[in-house]
């Protein structure tokens, strides 16, 4: 059995090839693939960074229901964006307190 890299294949490199230290062409493809994705990650986090400022907008502005709604999808999409997930918090905690009649 070959490693990524043609590594135990012995002392005459994979199969007798002499290439024990060749990666492969899928090793290549999974990097280029890696890079990728982790540009990606980071360009979303950009825009759950934009869409959380966008849905506090919506709330400071007295639009509670949209602000929820937001918020609640945000929080779907970034379940580690604790930020969202507090002012969610606080956002359900204000409706039961003006509902609730005590406030």
């Amino acid at each position: 059995m070959h490693g990524v890299c043609g590594a135990g294949a012995g002392a005459a490199g994979a199969g007798g090839r002499g290439d024990k230290l060749t990666p492969r062409p899928q090793a290549n493809q999974f990097d280029r693939r890696q890079n990728a994705a982790r540009r990606r990650l980071s360009s979303t986090a950009g825009a759950v960074f934009a869409a959380s400022n966008a849905a506090l907008a919506l709330a400071q502005l007295g639009r509670e229901g949209e602000a929820t709604k937001e918020m609640q999808g945000i929080a779907r999409r970034a379940p580690g964006s604790a930020d969202m997930r507090a002012a969610l918090a606080a956002l359900y905690w204000s409706q039961v307190w003006s509902t609730d009649g005590s406030g």
